[in-house]
């Protein structure tokens, strides 16, 4: 009875319904369509495809079917138990990539370049210090590997040596991207010293890492990179206080340092800390607690290092070395598994360890495909073949599940009420929407049609109305130009030709998404630079549709879009001889091609 009242609320109004998975799923009779939840019951009955099935019905069934929208969901046939998440594809590309993310080590162990060959050191005022610091952390891993187990006395130390490395690099690090001359030459000369190898030597002992050796050099590449058993008893792991301050030591000494960054990976340093992380995020899931705490901060690493690599300027020959590293984490998993952690997530981030690890998990996506950016010259042109895979695991995680991470965090209570003001969101949570957005959206550049494709299915698309619409609301009460600027750009990569996602945008109840995004402040319609930014996104979600452009013109003028586009036409040269950066990533050109801008000039002025 409560499962029939469900479907029927569904169908009649604009309820947002809960994300978690059923425990036994459904079944449309009508479509021969799997239900997995009540976000996908919700869609499904609303959607195109149940729509046509009932069109098809005779009147006297189509009668039936809308007194009683429940009478054909019934209970999915054994064989189609599941996460619905899942399927053969899946399954084999993962088998494949165990095998390829071998042949990835291999060959980044052989490529792997050592200390000597960094270049020279920069001159540093803390060049003393920060050698004397490295010869103690190298003293105290030496003694611990004649002992089964860390000695008090040198964990208390060795948590004294890193605090001092946290105070030497912490004051200056803030500062980051644009990094002072004593903060990059400290940073240098802690690499040359042997500093980062230290220190991922400790990392690397703390556990049985599989396929890593355990070697005692710390110069070697075999010490992170060695594809051998490790061997001897296990070393148990030293304090958490420890790791941790390891991992920030290293963030530290990477952030804003193109060339520490790049040794990461010319060293083979990356893909052992990918190996760590996923060790520790694939234990049992009743053991997962003691070891949550330490995923964060390496997932924070690793997106730490990839942000940096895709802000600077690397050589061509690198740059095969860093696409490599993600075709690693891509076939080791590691993707994956986020996803599999961003789907437990039904409800407010609460417990601090897990909101570092969905934090980081976000933050490496976003760093990953911005640095990918570089091979896209234009975002509506030919798809460049994606040796990575990174494109095909998003699509087939359904965007490694971050709408349904969204919309669990905001919506675990309901619908918004639009006629009161929304509440004050938590920092963290504002963090995480802004670079779930950030990412979504590097993720357009990369492959457009696939994204919309996966947010405009069943089940995917409610959730991106009900979250953007959430956030664009939160937006118009509090201040957050970060996340509404990446609101809007989403907006117009979802609908940009695209003609069933531009009439979704009139769905729901007011304001719909068009209204919201046509609501937006005075400024956003007479500053250029803000203009720049909205007025793409209302060409996308408008145009060809004459319903979409009546409703723009009740709220603005058309006529604002038509200076516009006569505008961007005029200067179209320049905008040509302009790179495709990041940041050039928010131009007309990008966000809606230029083969209809002519047609699209004719259209706003009918």
């Amino acid at each position: 009875i409560k499962e029939k009242a469900a479907a029927s609320r569904h169908a009649s109004t604009d309820y947002a319904p809960k994300v978690e998975i059923y425990k036994k799923q459904k079944w449309c009779t009508l479509c021969n369509v799997k239900i997995i939840s009540e976000v996908y019951l919700m869609s499904h009955l609303k959607g195109k495809k149940h729509k046509e099935s009932l069109a098809a019905l005779s009147p006297g069934q189509q009668e039936a079917q809308g007194s009683d929208p429940s009478s054909a969901i019934v209970e999915a046939p054994e064989e189609e138990q599941g996460t619905g998440r899942e399927g053969a594809e899946a399954e084999e590309r993962r088998k494949a990539g165990k095998k390829r993310a071998r042949k990835l080590r291999q060959r980044m162990t052989n490529r792997a370049k050592e200390l000597s060959q960094l270049g020279p050191s920069e001159p540093s005022k803390n060049r003393s210090k920060l050698q004397k610091l490295v010869k103690d952390i190298n003293r105290q891993l030496d003694s611990h590997l004649s002992q089964s187990v860390w000695d008090v006395s040198h964990v208390t130390q060795l948590d004294r040596t890193l605090g001092e490395l946290c105070r030497v690099f912490g004051a200056k690090a803030s500062v980051w991207p644009m990094a002072s001359n004593d903060l990059l030459g400290d940073q240098k000369c802690f690499c040359h010293l042997g500093g980062l190898a230290s220190l991922l030597r400790l990392l690397l002992l703390s556990v049985d890492l599989p396929g890593t050796s355990t070697s005692t050099s710390s110069s070697s590449s075999s010490t992170c990179g060695s594809s051998r058993k490790a061997s001897g008893p296990r070393r148990p792991i030293p304090h958490d206080k420890s790791f941790k301050l390891a991992v920030d030591v290293i963030q530290m000494v990477c952030s804003g340092h193109v060339q520490n960054s790049c040794y990461l990976v010319q060293g083979n340093k990356f893909v052992p800390l990918v190996d760590l992380l996923l060790q520790y995020l694939q234990v049992p899931p009743e053991a997962t607690q003691p070891t949550l705490s330490l995923c964060g901060p390496l997932l924070n690493l690793l997106a730490n290092v990839m942000s940096t690599l895709a802000s600077f300027d690397v050589p061509q020959d690198l740059e095969q070395s860093i696409t490599d590293c993600i075709s690693y984490l891509v076939c080791v998993g590691l993707i994956d598994r986020l996803a599999e952690i961003f789907s437990l997530i039904l409800g407010p981030l609460e417990d601090a360890d897990l909101a570092s690890v969905v934090a980081g998990g976000i933050n490496l996506l976003v760093g990953v495909t911005a640095f990918l950016h570089k091979r896209v010259r234009d975002v509506f042109g030919e798809r460049m073949e994606d040796t990575t895979q990174l494109t095909l695991v998003l699509r087939q995680t359904e965007l490694v599940g971050l709408l349904s991470l969204l919309y669990a965090i905001l919506l675990h209570d309901g619908p918004p009420r639009h006629s009161s003001v929304p509440p004050i969101l938590p920092s963290l949570t504002l963090t995480i929407s802004t670079a779930a957005v950030r990412a979504l959206n590097n993720t357009a550049i990369l492959d457009l049609r696939m994204l919309q494709s996966c947010i405009g299915a069943e089940g995917m698309s409610l959730q991106f109305r009900h979250v953007i619409s959430y956030l664009l609301w939160h937006c118009s009460h509090y201040t957050n130009d970060t996340l509404l600027h990446e609101l809007i750009m989403a907006v117009g990569y979802f609908c940009v030709h695209n003609v069933d996602n531009q009439v979704f945008l009139q769905s729901g109840r007011s304001p719909t998404l068009l209204q919201l995004l046509c609501g937006l402040p005075f400024e956003y319609f007479s500053n250029p630079r803000l203009c720049q930014l909205l007025y793409p996104s209302l060409v996308c979600a408008c145009f060809r549709i004459k319903e979409n452009r009546d409703i723009l013109q009740q709220e603005i003028s058309c006529q604002l879009l038509v200076s516009f586009i006569q505008e961007q036409l005029s200067s179209r040269k320049e905008e040509d001889s302009k790179d495709s950066q990041r940041n050039h990533f928010e131009h007309f050109h990008h966000r809606f091609p230029k083969s209809s801008w002519e047609e699209a000039l004719q259209f706003f002025s009918e």
